[in-house]
């Protein structure tokens, strides 16, 4: 069986959670002798492999409200899917809905895994409606990543009949490599206690919460940030403004360095405000670091993977107090802290592996060529 992933970016030129999910579902469905290669856009035409993946990129003619668009691609995506069995697009992708809609006269099952709707683009998402419902439905399944998406999104109602959930995943192994760097930057944390925060620096990560909440608090544990955005100076200023002394912005940190902040941080503080935060794939990473998460309820696959009062808590979206709450009952009652930690392990290794969601993709594209 051959596979063909459209999205708009990949890797090497971009790193980001849709990317990822499409790399470990490729590796993973490998053992069950599927064939995956992916159709991407960049800044030339050409052919190459990623880890051993084929990897089909068009050049982008030009961009729509920040939407890149080949025309080279719309022009050869017939006979490039002539060669494959099953489409994978992955949502929200316009310009894919468009060449999976042009690719569908061959008759090819479509799955659309769905990452998010479209939420900081409201007056586009209307011109872009009409595409979207056509294109949905024509798609052979819809896969939601969290049965909270699944409720709380009216596209996805919708189109409720031809959804299944299958969670994200990552390697089993996440986070039980022994390699890291015990000095991040200019920061030397030695075997102090810290907080910690890994993701972009994006509008919708709620780090302006963080911060407030980290003014408030009582513990004043150290609180370490790292990633790289455009909101990174933003942050620093205001980090600066209330004289938050605790607070380490360390922007990019490499895999090493990552993994040992999240083996050795106390807890995973994850303020994301917004919808735009469907998952979450950083609360896998401390899942299988067997850490104590500190999430918001925003509807989405957050509260999935961070239930609250079993690997963490949950609390109100974008409330200082109610986050400072919770940095100072987890930062006081150490007994909870290990608990929680346990039983995001255990729910990591039960619902969240890679090999996991790699299974339910092989039954799901054999189900459609049946």
């Amino acid at each position: 069986m051959r596979v063909l992933h459209v999205f708009k970016t990949f890797f090497p030129a971009t790193v980001g959670g849709v990317e990822e999910v499409i790399r470990q579902t490729v590796l993973g469905t490998q053992v069950s002798a599927i064939e995956s290669e992916v159709l991407t856009l960049g800044e030339s035409s050409c052919k190459f492999e990623f880890e051993g993946i084929p990897v089909h990129q068009f050049r982008t003619t030009f961009r729509v409200a920040g939407m890149p668009v080949s025309l080279s691609a719309l022009a050869t995506i017939r006979k490039l899917v002539s060669e494959f069995d099953i489409i994978h697009h992955h949502f929200p992708n316009p310009f894919g809905d468009l060449l999976a809609l042009v690719a569908a006269s061959s008759g090819k099952p479509i799955v659309s895994t769905y990452h998010s709707d479209v939420v900081k683009q409201e007056k586009l998402n209307a011109v872009y409606e009409p595409l979207r419902e056509r294109f949905l439905r024509r798609v052979s399944k819809i896969v939601a990543t969290s049965p909270q998406y699944l409720a709380s999104s009216s596209v996805l109602a919708s189109h409720a009949e031809k959804v299944c959930v299958i969670p994200l995943g990552l390697p089993i192994e996440s986070g039980l490599s022994s390699a890291g760097e015990t000095e991040i930057g200019s920061l030397r944390l030695g075997g102090e206690r810290f907080n910690l925060f890994v993701g972009a620096l994006r509008y919708y990560k709620g780090l302006h919460t963080l911060l407030e909440a980290a003014a408030i608090s009582e513990s004043r544990i150290p609180i370490v940030i790292a990633g790289i955005g455009k909101l990174r100076e933003e942050l620093e200023d205001r980090v600066e403004e209330l004289g938050l002394k605790h607070v380490h912005i360390v922007g990019a940190v490499s895999e090493g360095e990552k993994g040992w902040l999240l083996r050795h941080c106390e807890a995973f503080l994850f303020p994301s405000h917004l919808r735009s935060e469907a998952f979450g794939v950083s609360l896998l990473e401390a899942s299988a670091c067997s850490k104590p998460m500190i999430s918001c309820e925003i509807g989405t696959g957050t509260s999935f993977v961070n239930l609250h009062g079993v690997t963490g808590l949950v609390v109100e979206a974008d409330a200082p107090q109610s986050f400072a709450d919770a940095i100072d009952h987890m930062a006081s009652d150490s007994v909870f802290r290990m608990e929680c930690g346990r039983n995001a392990r255990s729910r990591f290794e039960r619902h969240f592996t890679s090999d996991k969601a790699a299974e339910s993709y092989v039954q799901l594209y054999r189900s459609l060529l049946r």
